[in-house]
């Protein structure tokens, strides 16, 4: 069974289902399959009994999963006008009109002339007197039909394809960010216990300043005053009483000058050192002025 539809007005996203509509309210069917060419918008549709088919094919094919078409199906495109063909199992004659398949009728045998009145007349061409040659078919198996045929196949795949090139794009993405938010944790995880080891650090140096601090405030009260060096110095050179004319105590370092030095050197150094409280003792004589300069570091611990 042979129909042609227009549904150029049809948005063309929607003409699949709008035809699919029109096959439901004309079918002569309960279930049918059907095969369709486009032409911009117009439909030219072949219709058969589906559970016929499936008895036919189960009969002549078995099992094997064949696809199944009208045989005009593949018939190439024609000019406009009436065309003639002698296919493999019968007549069919086509009726082209602006580069569309407008109609098409087929019989087992060849036609008579009233069976061919009957067909001018649906497609208003009663007075049609020409001759119709019946001429071998020409096939088309082109790769661009097969494509045509599965567009819809293909739009699936399509989509499936792309769905699940999307589902990897993002299964990637996740992973690399769960990744990246793991590391995050461990550094995160490292920056606390290396902080918590640095305020432990910070803790402890800070309370080593303080004693530290501490201790030489107290040390200050142990550190021998200046006084007490001076008569301690006194005692050891006590023949030289009154002859002190110059005193420099800095940094643990004392510079003391005498005048008339009557102490032996030698005397002098034992005298100091036995204190217990001075070291490296030397002296530096002047003769010309009858000076002796004494240079001693104080022996204490801060």
């Amino acid at each position: 069974m042979f129909e042609s539809f227009d549904l150029s007005l049809v948005p063309r996203s929607k003409r699949d289902f709008a035809l699919n509509q029109q096959l439901i309210a004309i079918s002569p069917y309960k279930e049918f399959d059907y095969k369709v060419k486009w032409f911009d918008g117009y439909a030219a549709v072949w219709i058969w009994d589906r559970v016929l088919q499936k008895k036919e094919r189960q009969e002549f094919l078995g099992q094997r999963n064949l696809p199944v078409f009208p045989e005009s199906y593949l018939f190439e495109k024609k000019h406009d006008g009436l065309h003639g063909f002698r296919g493999l199992e019968g007549y069919v004659l086509q009726s082209w009109q602006k580069n569309k398949l407008f109609a098409e009728a087929s019989w087992s045998v060849k036609p008579e002339s009233e069976e061919l009145n009957w067909f001018f007349q649906t497609i208003e061409k009663e007075n049609y007197s020409h001759e119709i040659e019946w001429r071998e078919p020409e096939y088309d198996f082109s790769f661009k039909r097969s494509l045509l045929e599965r567009r819809e196949s293909l739009k699936k795949m399509l989509l499936a394809g792309t769905a699940v090139l999307l589902i990897g794009i993002m299964s990637y993405q996740s992973l690399g960010i769960m990744r990246l938010s793991y590391s995050l944790k461990s550094v995160e995880t490292q920056i606390f216990d290396l902080h918590d080891e640095k305020s432990e650090v910070v803790r402890l140096r800070t309370e080593s300043l303080k004693k530290t601090d501490a201790l030489r405030k107290l040390s200050s009260f142990d550190r021998p005053s200046q006084l007490f060096l001076m008569t301690t110095v006194a005692n050891a050179l006590a023949n030289e009483s009154g002859n002190l004319i110059e005193w420099n105590y800095e940094a643990k370092k004392i510079s003391a000058v005498f005048s008339d030095f009557r102490t032996p050197p030698d005397l002098a150094v034992e005298s100091l050192e036995a204190t217990g409280w001075f070291s490296s003792i030397s002296l530096n004589i002047d003769s010309i002025k009858n000076r002796v300069s004494v240079e001693m570091e104080v022996s204490y611990e801060l």
